[in-house]
Formats: C-alpha cells, sequence, structure tokens
C-alpha cells in the first residue's frame, strides 16, 4: 500500500500539469491557422482593420491575389454616374480579385447611403482605413482605381473607370510577385476567378 502511495504522489505532478499544457497547445493552433488565412502585405493589412475603419456590413477578403482600390464618393458626379457599372463589374470578379471601395465621404453613413443607392455589395472603408493598404495612395482626384497585388506592388493607377479593365489589367499583372528570371518562362495567367453569385 505505501508503494502504490508513493507512485501516486509521484505521478500528481504530471497529472495536474498534463491538461494545462494540451490547453495551452489547443490556443495556439487557431493562431497559427488564422496567420495562413491571409495573403501577402495586402491580406495582413486588412486583418489589422478596425470596425472604425470598415464602413460597410461587408469585411474585405484577406485571401485575393488582387485588389482595386477604388476612391468614389456621394457627392462626386463622375463616381454616381460610374456606380452602376462598377457594381455590375464587381459581380464577375472571382474570389481571386477584391474591390475595396475608399470612401471620400466625410461620414460612414454618408458612404453607405452611396452603396445603398446602387446596390453595392463590395467592401467599403475610410480613408484612414485605406491609408493603411499597402499600395494605396492618397488621389488628386475621384473616382480613381488603383490595382494591386496582394503583396502590394501597383499594377495600375488611374481613372476610377479603369476598374471596367479589371480583367486585363490583373491578367497583364499575373506574376508581378515573382522575380523574373532568363530563364523563367511566362505561363498564361487565365481567368482571375469564378464569377460571384449576384
Amino acid at each position: 500500500m505505501k508503494k502504490a502511495l508513493i507512485a501516486l504522489v509521484a505521478l500528481l505532478p504530471m497529472l495536474v500539469q498534463a491538461p494545462a499544457a494540451d490547453t495551452a497547445n489547443a490556443t495556439k493552433k487557431p493562431a497559427a491557422a488564422a496567420d495562413k488565412s491571409a495573403k501577402g502585405a495586402v491580406g495582413a493589412a486588412i486583418k489589422k482593420l478596425t470596425d472604425d475603419q470598415i464602413w460597410s456590413d461587408t469585411k474585405p477578403s484577406a485571401k485575393a491575389d488582387y485588389y482595386i482600390y477604388l476612391s468614389s464618393a456621394s457627392w462626386c458626379g463622375p463616381c454616381n454616374a460610374e456606380m452602376p457599372h462598377v457594381v455590375e463589374q464587381y459581380k464577375k470578379m472571382g474570389s481571386k480579385v477584391e474591390l475595396i471601395l475608399v470612401s471620400a465621404d466625410s461620414t460612414k453613413e454618408a458612404a453607405r447611403g452611396f452603396m445603398d443607392k446602387y446596390g453595392a455589395k463590395f467592401p467599403c472603408v475610410s480613408k484612414a482605413g485605406g491609408a493603411t493598404l499597402p499600395g494605396y495612395t492618397a488621389p488628386n482626384g475621384i473616382p480613381n482605381a488603383i490595382f494591386v497585388t496582394k503583396t502590394g506592388k501597383v499594377l495600375k493607377n488611374g481613372h476610377g473607370g479603369e476598374v471596367m479593365n479589371w480583367q486585363s489589367i490583373c491578367k497583364a499583372g499575373a506574376g508581378a510577385d515573382k522575380a523574373k528570371t532568363a530563364s523563367a518562362k511566362k505561363k498564361p495567367a487565365g481567368k482571375p476567378g469564378k464569377a460571384r453569385k449576384a
């Protein structure tokens, strides 16, 4: 009996510590999985956006290969004129391309009203939120579109109407993040992704 008691006392610290070690490992695994869910510098920056910076119900995807930052506002005549076309193009963009409206409106309510007016379902961030995104620069005028890779490499910075050319711009930018060597052969980019459900 004395030997059994000594053995139990010797095993007791291991029995008490084992669940704590398993709990520590269990909390580490989801954090590691969360880190892998973002693609590139843009995805990582999106993960850091705050609720005050996201002005839509939809949070930007952190898993896209290409991003389009569209600077626009409710009070801008040309922005209003192009928005129905932008909404239609967004429906054709797959998961590899994310359109983010960077609002020049002064309030979240104005930005949401602008998006609701056109049935826009893409994410919207404040100017402060846009400023945190790699490759974004404040435009001299709006509407303005900046096309970037997941690393933040700028493919094109131009008029907001360039959103209509998103497929050719993204296709031309395929492989822009990869180091080009003399022996590397360029592969066709294909389609940027499957169409979104309306």
